[in-house]
């Protein structure tokens, strides 16, 4: 497996292009959100586009609902896209525990190998069936067990719990809270 070490982590497959926009923008995100930012040049990017086709859509919005209307041609039509990162966050720091969801092989295969050989770096590697994709994706967890925290209705405190867990910074663990989700959802 070839991999390329960049000033903010490992990008791996090795790109075969220069100019990485997602990545550039993954990195400011992260190094925004992350109270210890040098975890970032011990992070593995992992482009699940050199694993699975991905397309950008362009279909007919419904006017009222504004869900996109597609059909199995207009996948093949989207333009396949060279850049979308799952990421894989060192324990380090503030952070105790990292996560990143849905995974399927062959990623899967070569995210767990990849983290199972930096146990300092991902210690206590596992899977869990994705709660939120039942498609038979996987998510893969490391570090401190919190599972349940992750999975509960969250109060203040717990979300606050979550956010130190994951080594956010405190001012932006409560930026997202509660977290309007169904706020953007289109009115029907």
């Amino acid at each position: 497996m070839t991999t390329i070490k960049r000033n903010r982590g490992i990008v791996i497959p090795t790109p075969e292009q220069i100019d990485l926009p997602e990545l550039e923008s993954q990195g400011r995100f992260w190094s925004d959100l992350l109270a210890n930012p040098e975890l970032l040049e011990k992070t593995i990017f992992f482009n699940e586009a050199a694993y699975s086709e991905i397309r950008t859509l362009d279909g007919k919005r419904h006017w009222l609902t504004g869900r996109m209307e597609l059909t199995a041609a207009d996948f093949w039509q989207g333009k396949r896209q060279t850049e979308s990162y799952t990421v894989a966050i060192p324990v380090g720091g503030q952070r105790k525990a990292g996560t990143e969801r849905m995974f399927r092989e062959p990623l899967l295969s070569v995210a767990m190998k990849e983290l199972g050989n930096r146990p300092n770096d991902f210690p206590n590697l596992r899977t869990v069936a994705s709660l939120r994709a039942p498609d038979g994706d996987v998510d893969i967890w490391w570090g401190d067990d919190i599972l349940e925290l992750y999975n509960a209705e969250k109060t203040l405190e717990e979300h606050r719990a979550l956010g130190r867990a994951f080594g956010y910074r405190e001012d932006r663990i409560l930026r997202n809270y509660p977290d309007p989700w169904w706020k953007r959802l289109p009115k029907v």
